[in-house]
């Protein structure tokens, strides 16, 4: 009787220390990933965005760039907070919400801000 308790305890233990493994590690990769595909993706629009472009063009070159480097499952949005394309600025969230293994919700965000480097060094020689 003791014997089958403490084995069913030891069982318990490990199949709580997998699961609270691997919610830590899917967290963490899929954070990396989005983070790796933001940073892509903005570089990506910045290298093709014109001054002849609205904002939705932009965005929607963003989020089709974005979309081909994430491959995890997951609701996203992606707010736009700034798009200039005379300084070459562009300023995105994005924000994914999903699942664990156990059934709780997670939620990831990354914002990064990324400038040509052109313009940097104009604003540096005014």
């Amino acid at each position: 009787m003791k014997l089958s308790l403490m084995i069913w305890m030891l069982v318990s233990i490990l199949f709580y220390s997998l699961c609270i493994h691997l919610t830590i590690m899917d967290k963490d990769l899929r954070s990396q990933e989005q983070r790796l595909a933001l940073k892509h993706a903005l570089s990506f629009t910045l290298k093709q965005m014109d001054t002849r472009m609205d904002d939705e063009e932009v965005f929607a070159l963003f989020k089709d760039d974005f979309f081909k480097q994430v491959n995890s499952r997951g609701d996203y949005t992606i707010k736009l907070y700034t798009c200039d394309q005379e300084r070459g600025v562009l300023d995105v969230e994005v924000i994914q919400h999903f699942p664990y293994i156990h059934g709780k919700d997670g939620e990831i965000k990354h914002r990064y801000q990324m400038v040509k480097e052109e313009y940097i060094n104009k604003e540096v020689m005014k």
